[in-house]
């Protein structure tokens, strides 16, 4: 994943007072695919007990806005880089 965009998320994330952490993903999401022709990286936010990409997946609302704020902070800080 792009380490740019990474960064951003990152410091978005301080910006908005929320901790984050990089993290390894096994999963073949699309996001690979598209990091062979541009910068990409992902977001994730914590799904209760950790389940993931199963019926039982919840992630709060609070960590959704969460999530929603770092991206769109990381957004804003690469669009304004350009």
């Amino acid at each position: 994943m792009s380490d740019r965009l990474r960064e951003a998320a990152h410091r978005a994330g301080a910006a908005a007072g929320l901790e984050t952490m990089d993290i390894h993903s096994g999963a073949a999401h699309d996001t690979m695919h598209v990091a062979g022709v541009t910068d990409a990286s992902l977001l994730f936010a914590p799904s209760r007990d950790g389940v993931s990409h199963n019926p039982r997946e919840w992630t709060d609302w609070d960590d959704c806005a969460d999530a929603t704020r770092v991206l769109a902070g990381a957004m804003a800080e690469v669009a304004g880089a350009e």
